[in-house]
Formats: C-alpha cells, sequence, structure tokens
C-alpha cells in the first residue's frame, strides 16, 4: 500500500479547519427618484457614499422614463459629462438600465431599441447592464428572454442581465416541452425571484426547491414595507439563497422614490455580513490537535 505522511495528512485537516467565508451579498437598490428633486437628492448622495464602501457591491436600477426615455436626462448626466450618475459609478457602484417588457409582450425590436439607448447614445460608458422589468414567467416565453440575454452580453463582455418576474413560481400553462426550468433560469444572469411587501416576504414566501440547486448570485430579492429593520434579515435572505437585496419602509405606491430610513444601518449590516468568517467546527481543532499527540512528528501512515 502506498503511504501519506502524517504532515500531509495534517496540512489538509488544517484546510479543511480554515474560516469559511459565505458567498457574498450585494445590494440592488431601485433608484426611482429623480436627482433634480423630492428624495431624489438625499437618495443619490447616499448611493454614492455607499458605493465607496469596499466590503459590499451596490447597484442600482436606473430608470429615468419608465425606461431610458429620449433624451438623456441631465439630472443625472449633464451636456459636460458630470452628474450624479457618474459620481456613483465612479465611487464603485453598478448601474443597470430598467427597460419593460409586458410579461414578454412588447415587441423585441422595441425593447431592444431601449438596450440601444442606455449603452449607445444616451447613457453610453455608464451601464453595466440591463435590469428586464416585467419578466414572465411562463416557460413558453424564455426564448423570448434567451434573445434579449443574448443582445446585451454582445454590447460589451460583462454586462449582466437581470430579470424580473418578481416571484418564484413557474408557470407551463401549455404543457410546452421545449424549455424546461434551467432554461428559464439562465435565461437571465439574475432573476429577483421575489418582489413584495414585508408580511409576504417574512410570513409566507418559500423559495423554490429549484433555487439550491444554483449559486445565490443568481437571485435577488427587494422587499418593501418593512416596519423595523433587522439585521436578522440579512440572514434570512442569504438562507434562502438570494446574492442580492434590499429591503425598504418606503410603500406603494412607488416603495422606490426614497430610501429605506434604516438605509445606513442595512449598509453596515450588509458589508458585516460580508466580512464575518464562519468559524470552523470546535471538533476540527480537537481532531487536529489529537493528531498532533497520537502520532510522532515523523510517523508515516498506510492507505
Amino acid at each position: 500500500m502506498k503511504s501519506i505522511s502524517l504532515k500531509s495528512i495534517l496540512c489538509i485537516i488544517l484546510f479543511l479547519s480554515l474560516p469559511l467565508q459565505a458567498a457574498p451579498i450585494s445590494l440592488l437598490v431601485p433608484a426611482y427618484a429623480n436627482p433634480c428633486c423630492g428624495g431624489g437628492p438625499t437618495m443619490w448622495n447616499n448611493l454614492i457614499t455607499a458605493a465607496t464602501n469596499p466590503d459590499l457591491e451596490v447597484g442600482l436600477i436606473l430608470n429615468p422614463a419608465s425606461g431610458p426615455g429620449t433624451a438623456t436626462d441631465p439630472n443625472f448626466v449633464d451636456a459636460s459629462g458630470n452628474g450624479p450618475l457618474v459620481d456613483f459609478r465612479n465611487a464603485g457602484g453598478k448601474v443597470y438600465g430598467y427597460v419593460p417588457t409586458q410579461y414578454s409582450s412588447r415587441p423585441q425590436a422595441d425593447v431592444l431599441a431601449d438596450v440601444d439607448k442606455y449603452y449607445d447614445t444616451l447613457y453610453s460608458g455608464l451601464v453595466d447592464g440591463i435590469f428586464f422589468d416585467e419578466m414572465s414567467n411562463n416557460l413558453a416565453h424564455t426564448g423570448y428572454y434567451q434573445t434579449l440575454r443574448d443582445y446585451v452580453h454582445n454590447k460589451t463582455t460583462g454586462s449582466l442581465v437581470i430579470g424580473n418576474p418578481g416571484t418564484g413560481f413557474v408557470n407551463n400553462p401549455s404543457g410546452q416541452t421545449t424549455y424546461v426550468i434551467d432554461d428559464y433560469v439562465q435565461s437571465a444572469d439574475v432573476l429577483m425571484t421575489f418582489e413584495s411587501d414585508a408580511n409576504a416576504y417574512l410570513n409566507s414566501y418559500v423559495p423554490p426547491s429549484w433555487v439550491g440547486n444554483y449559486p445565490a448570485n443568481r437571485f435577488a430579492h427587494v422587499v418593501h414595507t418593512l416596519g423595523t429593520w433587522d439585521a436578522n434579515f440579512v440572514d434570512l435572505a442569504t438562507a434562502r439563497n438570494a446574492g442580492y437585496v434590499y429591503f425598504t419602509d418606503d410603500q406603494m405606491p412607488n416603495p422606490y422614490d426614497q430610501l429605506a430610513s434604516f438605509w445606513d444601518q442595512e449598509v453596515t449590516d450588509l458589508a458585516a455580513a460580508n466580512t464575518t468568517a464562519v468559524p470552523a467546527p470546535a471538533t476540527f481543532w480537537l481532531f487536529t490537535s489529537g493528531l498532533f499527540l497520537l502520532f510522532p512528528a515523523r510517523r508515516k501512515l498506510a492507505i
């Protein structure tokens, strides 16, 4: 039999005993307030500040006019190329342009024209991907979103596609067999599998079983109408395999026209979650220490 040194065994055990780092969690904020007025100035100033946090990726959904609009909004970026959108991105933030799809009923040509406006004309050089809202959860419509995904990916290397069905429920009323769950999941880089109020999130939402087959960075949860912030919500979202989150106490009809009143604490707790290592079980260390006592330094074990 081949022998292996005790030193090699101990190295393996020590490697397995190192603190484990959970997958990082990111903020994804629907920033639906114009920087000019209302809750906009405060929202954008705070987003820019948060984007400088080295322990937390902060992304926002840019929505100038229920889409890109027909002209560059100077409140986001002016004619000289300055503005809060530029400042946010320079601070390290990620920007995803909002595009509605009307549950796949919107003509693809119109959808792709909006993508072009973000990338090529109105906000050129200022977006990191596209947020496709009103995504159909009907499996039969998967091909529609695959086309959109491929188009965005061909725009620039690393462009991220976020699809928002707003639910984890997947429908297949026609009984079609062309597309399966994996096709649906892969039709976007990130799926927002929850977008609703806190009551639903805390009391009735159950992640679909297939979510566990994919890494957390494939899913986003956005929760509004939250009464009080609690750091345990970060753990809850993580347990539900969400890699992107946003919690707010803002309410309908537009829960995204100002930041959460607990914004600073949410940022702090999310960043802390990204830097907190999970300690190895004590049994690992006890077992390792015991091996040192049981075996001389140069003894070899037969396997």
